[in-house]
């Protein structure tokens, strides 16, 4: 008797599996998880200073080049990376170098879309290593994840040094930006 039931059993379970897996497919849950995908980049940020940024505020003609890749998390798998360019000229100093929101910025995908990022909030934070961690937030306006929540985050290393001597001309660190479907 218990050869037969296990026969039985054993018969069912491809069956059980197959309307389980077509369950869960099909299943709004499964689209809700599917709908939350979010896009994750990192890369580096180069910032360039002219003339040389010091501790004493003046007009400062400032560039930003963001090289985005790899993209581990995408909702295009063409999408492998971005860049994003922006050219600014304002009073700045070494204590207050970070662009405050808000402000917009448009990422150009390889893949040929683009995503504007209205940026409306910052964080600025010094680490026990003398990092300096940038967070931005804000929301993709338009294109690419349009409607996501989009959080990019900078770390650049300690530059107070440079200040202190000869201006700071550049500065290159970390980026990740990240779009969360809400």
């Amino acid at each position: 008797m218990r050869k037969s039931l296990l026969v039985k059993v054993s018969a069912s379970l491809p069956l059980t599996l197959v309307v389980l897996l077509l369950t869960v497919f099909f299943s709004p849950a499964y689209h809700a998880r599917a709908a939350s995908q979010t896009l994750i980049c990192q890369g580096t940020e180069n910032q360039k200073f002219t003339p040389a940024v010091t501790n004493t505020s003046q007009e400062i003609h400032i560039t930003i080049d963001d090289l985005l890749g790899p993209c581990p998390t995408t909702p295009d798998p063409q999408l492998t990376g971005g860049k994003f360019h922006l050219e600014i000229t304002r009073n700045a100093s070494c204590t207050s170098l970070t662009i405050s929101p808000p402000h917009l910025e448009t990422y150009k995908w390889n893949n040929g879309q683009q995503s504007e990022v209205d940026f409306t909030s910052n964080l600025v934070a010094k680490a026990a290593n003398d990092t300096t961690v940038v967070t931005l937030e804000g929301t993709v306006k338009s294109g690419l994840d349009a409607g996501s929540k989009a959080t990019k985050t900078v770390t650049d290393p300690d530059f107070s040094t440079a200040c202190d001597t000869t201006g700071l001309s550049t500065l290159s660190g970390t980026v990740t930006l990240e779009f969360i479907n809400v």
